[in-house]
């Protein structure tokens, strides 16, 4: 469908390549998917259904990627946070865990479905073990970084709205926001889509 949409994407100035995850094999399976295309480059990682908007979001996310090491995640607080990957912060926001859909969330701070991993992660991604869904999981992989200490985490505060086009009423949420910008920066999402695009950082 992607494809017969959008083509090659000449059309708009940009080069766009495909590759198929046959089976759900988790997200940080993008990385061993992609791993033609990745090679050893800084790469992000973006849910394809979800949705970012608001002021300062292009530095923020090029700033990210112009680190060229490590990783740089974001957080987002949320009303469910057992619904997604959540990251604990001490008092001086220094990251203490990340844990996937916990049942006792730590923190009400999710993680959104855009990722910035420096030109190791096709190697981490090949080393990682399935989780008890029998998936690569983005958080596990997030989670290696953590350990390492080479993982950043960043706050998205308000002015950015994040939703997951999982839901028709978030699909016309967006179709809406995007344009204007008019609506409240603050909305309620429910991220834990699993379509996901990586594009290599030029």
């Amino acid at each position: 469908m992607f494809r017969r949409l959008l083509d090659d994407g000449q059309q708009w100035g940009l080069k766009l390549s495909y590759a198929e995850q046959d089976q759900p094999r988790g997200l940080a399976d993008a990385f061993l998917v992609g791993r033609d295309f990745v090679k050893r480059d800084p790469v992000c990682l973006i849910l394809g259904d979800n949705i970012f908007f608001g002021h300062g979001l292009p530095e923020i996310l090029r700033g990210a990627g112009e680190r060229g090491d490590g990783a740089t995640v974001f957080a987002y607080p949320v009303r469910n946070p057992r619904a997604y990957g959540v990251v604990e912060f001490d008092a001086n926001g220094k990251v203490l865990s990340i844990e996937e859909k916990p049942e006792h969330p730590k923190s009400n701070f999710a993680v959104p479905g855009v990722y910035f991993y420096d030109g190791r992660v096709v190697e981490f991604a090949s080393k990682m073990r399935p989780s008890s869904r029998d998936e690569l999981e983005i958080t596990d992989l997030n989670r290696l970084y953590m350990k390492r200490g080479e993982l950043r985490v960043e706050m998205l505060g308000r002015g950015i709205a994040w939703l997951d086009g999982r839901y028709a009423r978030v699909i016309i949420t967006g179709s809406k926001l995007c344009p204007g910008g008019t609506r409240p920066s603050r909305i309620d999402d429910r991220v834990t889509g699993r379509n996901c695009i990586s594009s290599r950082l030029d």
